[in-house]
């Protein structure tokens, strides 16, 4: 089988969690691979059996004011939609020249049975293979932000019907595009962890919290740092040390100052995973207050260094945090602040979620994730047979989640 995928960057010790599944899977599996991305500095090296393509493209972030309009609840009309895909597509054609042509001169050359493209931004060009080429798409998405974006965007509604699969992290966010896919194409697969890098090291812990990701509004960092100056009226020797960088780094850095936890709170920049590893081994709690995500893989992480969590609801962590930890609702810092409290006060339910955490983690291991999705592409690519949907149950599960099951 032929495989390309399309994807932002490879996983580099700068940004060691980015692009993870093409990485993982071109590591577990020897078949006829293109990948096509933008340049990463430093990038982890990749098999032989892997053709890379890196693009020298910026990466464009979309500003807040149309973040909003393309994210936003609030209904509007058709003229509005028209012209928020106006200027999308404007912006799309901008920064992407060079990454289109690129992408469309290597489909054509290397002629894959299978395109992967990984987030909406790049569905059109798995679309283009698909017609010009015949291939086989599939969609994979990694947060809750896309069935969001579905609903104001009825372009991608009509795109991503094209998509012969849509691979999700959760079967919570499965149900979010129930609307705008049908469900026999959508693909329950959870993201993964590296049993050999993360684990649980027994190390003494000592009096400090630990949040890890980029720093990006979704990630929820205000609710945090005001959580964190609840739990410090408590726990006046614990600290928070927060990893990852990004462009809400100075409004983060303000916002410490701001609430006075200078000296509490630790914003250490981008680590290398062996640094990472022994700040999960050593931290209380591992902490997430994000307002949009998929499946986390750094709570999985989290977990196999045998860290108990608190997370919100937004994370789809049902299945996963239930023994590990706690989930409160998002954009909440006060239950944010009383969970961290309660594992931090109650010892006999932090050593329970400590223990429970490595057990649980260890149902992700990346080969075993790999596996699974490489069945369904043999499966997809082998015409004509086709994968069946399995028969729903009495809570119609999506795709490939069995009944009863509720996917983490």
């Amino acid at each position: 089988m032929r495989i390309c995928r399309i994807f932002n960057t490879l996983p580099s010790p700068r940004n060691p969690g980015a692009g993870l599944v093409p990485y993982y899977f071109a590591r577990y599996v020897e078949e006829p691979t293109l990948f096509v991305t933008r340049r990463t500095e430093g990038a982890l090296p990749l098999p032989p059996h892997v053709r890379l393509v890196a693009v020298d493209t910026p990466d464009s972030t979309t500003p807040a004011g149309l973040r909003e309009r393309i994210f936003g609840e609030q209904p509007t009309g058709r003229a509005a939609r028209l012209l928020l895909q106006v200027r999308l597509a404007v912006r799309a054609v901008r920064g992407n020249t060079r990454f289109l042509a690129v992408a469309v001169r290597e489909m054509l050359r290397f002629r894959p049975e299978l395109v992967v493209c990984h987030s909406l931004k790049r569905l059109g060009y798995g679309v283009l293979a698909k017609l010009l080429l015949g291939s086989r798409l599939v969609l994979s998405l990694h947060n809750t932000t896309e069935a969001a974006a579905l609903k104001n965007l009825p372009l991608l509604r009509w795109l991503i019907r094209l998509a012969d699969r849509v691979v999700v992290v959760s079967a919570e966010i499965g149900r979010q595009l129930a609307p705008f896919v049908p469900r026999e194409r959508i693909w329950v697969s959870s993201t993964g962890v590296d049993l050999a890098v993360f684990s649980d090291q027994h190390l003494p812990r000592e009096p400090q919290l630990v949040a890890i990701g980029s720093f990006k509004w979704k990630k929820g960092y205000p609710d945090l740092l005001e959580a964190a100056r609840i739990v410090f009226q408590r726990f006046p020797d614990h600290r928070l040390v927060i990893v990852g960088d990004g462009e809400e780094r100075p409004a983060i850095a303000a916002a410490v100052e701001r609430l006075g936890l200078a000296g509490r709170v630790v914003l250490t920049g981008v680590l290398p995973h062996p640094e990472v590893v022994r700040l999960l081994n050593t931290s209380r709690v591992f902490v997430m207050a994000s307002l949009h995500e998929g499946l986390p893989k750094v709570l999985l992480e989290a977990l196999a260094c045998g860290t108990p969590a608190v997370v919100t609801d937004a994370c789809n962590a049902e299945g996963i945090i239930d023994t590990t930890g706690l989930s409160v609702p998002p954009r909440d810092p006060g239950a944010l602040a009383g969970a961290i409290v309660r594992l931090l006060a109650e010892p006999d339910l932090w050593e329970r979620c400590s223990r429970n955490g490595p057990a649980v983690a260890a149902q992700y291991d990346w080969k075993a994730v790999v596996e699974r999705d490489y069945r369904m592409y043999r499966e997809l690519s082998a015409p004509p047979a086709r994968p069946r949907p399995l028969a729903a149950g009495p809570r119609e599960p999506v795709g490939n989640e069995a009944p009863g099951h509720r996917a983490g």
